[in-house]
């Protein structure tokens, strides 16, 4: 499901502190820029939930994310500045990931974390492959990725246990019917 755009978000963006303005001018340079005994890299950080609290669980490292959806990406550093965590250990890059080898130079990483895009892996030479659950095949089109093999067939069920259905048969009923008009369309 896409976002609404927010209007609020790309001047949050352009004004806060952990937003790198020119990633590009940073390359080389991230270990000094982002301190910590390791240097981790979110892709695709979505609303931030990850980067954010995986930051506070090592406050060893130093982290930084990448997104860019204008609207995801400012919930992501508002949460930053809501959680009081640590600029000297974390950056924002709100930009497109293809751009990752103009942002950072060979060994300048030392983890990346791929959560939900997982498709842009074979895109950006992370992975030679990915395993994913496609549901229509839309996304891996956009990509310029193809089924190799369908190795596992998967479904929905909409389960409600004896004595809820029996209590709550109306709203039950009414909420298969709302499921079904979607999924069928």
């Amino acid at each position: 499901m896409r976002m609404r755009r927010l209007p609020w978000a790309e001047e949050y963006l352009d004004k806060a502190e952990v937003v790198v303005k020119d990633p590009a001018a940073m390359k080389g340079r991230w270990r000094e820029i982002v301190q910590g005994e390791r240097v981790h890299l979110e892709i695709g950080c979505g609303k931030g939930d990850y980067w954010n609290l995986m930051a506070q669980k090592q406050p060893q490292d130093g982290w930084i994310a990448v997104e860019k959806n204008v609207s995801v990406a400012g919930i992501a550093v508002r949460k930053f500045d809501t959680m009081n965590n640590d600029l000297n250990r974390m950056r924002f890059i709100w930009g497109d990931a293809e751009k990752l080898d103009e942002w950072f130079a060979e060994d300048e990483i030392d983890i990346i974390h791929l959560n939900g895009s997982i498709e842009i892996a074979p895109i950006l030479g992370l992975s030679d492959v990915i395993v994913d659950i496609v549901e229509t095949g839309t996304t891996l089109k956009e990509n310029n990725l193809k089924v190799l093999t369908e190795f596992m067939p998967i479904s929905a069920r909409f389960i409600a246990n004896r004595a809820s259905y029996q209590f709550k048969h109306r709203e039950i009923s009414t909420l298969l019917k709302k499921l079904t008009e979607v999924t069928d369309q």
